[in-house]
C-alpha cells in the first residue's frame, strides 16, 4: 500500500517512468540504436512492462489480492482478512 501511496502522492515520478517505458518500447522498432538486436531487447521490455502493471501502475495492493495464493483461496479467514486491509 505504501508503493501505491508514493506513486500516487508523487506526479514526478509516474511522468519520468512514463517517459523512460515510452522511450524504451519505442526502441524496439530500432534496436540498433542501443546497439542490441530485437531479441536481446525483448526481454527487457516484457520485465518493464511488467513493472508498469504491476507496480507503477498504482494498484499493488489491488494485484496482491486478486492473485491466487492457492489453498489459502479456500481460507475464509484469510479472505475476511484481505477484505478487511482493503
Amino acid at each position: 500500500m505504501s508503493i501505491d501511496e508514493i506513486i500516487r502522492n508523487r506526479p514526478i515520478l509516474k511522468q519520468h517512468w512514463q517517459q523512460y517505458f515510452k522511450s524504451m518500447c519505442s526502441t524496439e522498432y530500432n534496436p540498433a540504436m542501443l546497439g542490441v538486436t530485437a531479441e536481446q531487447l525483448r526481454p527487457l521490455i516484457v520485465q518493464l512492462t511488467q513493472i508498469d502493471a504491476q507496480i507503477l501502475s498504482g494498484n499493488c495492493l489491488r494485484n496482491c489480492y486478486e492473485q491466487s495464493y492457492g489453498d489459502l483461496d479456500d481460507d475464509l479467514s484469510f479472505a475476511n482478512h484481505l477484505k478487511v486491509t482493503h
